[in-house]
């Protein structure tokens, strides 16, 4: 799939919140997006997943093209049990064996009784990514995936890109992330993003530095 950003600005209660650059992923590309808090980082991959809409300037994806948003401690359903959870992504039409694959590999399979409210923070971020990756999507988009993770879920982490990137080498992957040295196997272009006292601007360029 392809992505085209044309300069794109959002605004909340009249205060400009996002101002990105124009840019274009090709097939199997990677974007990594830096920033301190408050610079616009949640704000662009909710754009690119589409649950917001931009003020000014537009995003474009291939029609037919699958999206897949994690966002750190967003559970629509936390009563439920982790089994109940991922059974609900599947009656979405989830990819039901790849589901299966990354909740092994983020080995929930012990929690699966236990309801999503009474987990760690660790291990909510686990199910959480499980759920991302097993849409399968064309546009994976991570928001700060690493944040609660031990070093296992780290190692964890990088083997579902690696994954991911076997299994479907013409998707996007768009992380929102501070620690670029971890994602640099996705060989990304890099994004930063800089707030600025009642603006928001943002510096577009190629390279981790």
């Amino acid at each position: 799939m392809k992505l085209v950003v044309t300069e794109i600005k959002k605004y909340f209660n009249d205060q400009l919140v996002l101002h990105c650059p124009s840019f274009e992923l090709d097939p199997g590309g990677a974007l990594l997006i830096t920033g301190d808090n408050g610079s616009g980082k949640t704000t662009l991959l909710r754009l690119l997943a589409g649950a917001l809409s931009a003020d000014q300037g537009s995003v474009f994806i291939e029609e037919g093209k699958s999206r897949a948003l994690y966002e750190p401690g967003f559970f629509q359903f936390s009563d439920l049990t982790v089994s109940e959870h991922l059974a609900f992504y599947r009656g979405l039409s989830w990819n039901s064996s790849v589901l299966e694959e990354y909740s092994h590999l983020f080995d929930l399979q012990r929690f699966y009784s236990h309801k999503v409210s009474g987990l760690s923070k660790g291990w909510k971020v686990r199910l959480g990514l499980t759920a991302a990756f097993g849409r399968d999507a064309d546009l994976l988009l991570l928001d700060e995936p690493l944040d609660g993770l031990d070093e296992d879920g780290r190692q964890m982490l990088s083997e579902c890109l690696v994954r991911y990137r076997q299994r479907n080498s013409s998707g996007c992957v768009c992380i929102a992330s501070h620690e670029q040295e971890f994602f640099s196997l996705l060989s990304p272009t890099h994004l930063p993003l800089c707030a600025r006292k009642s603006e928001q601007v943002a510096s577009y360029g190629t390279g981790s530095s």
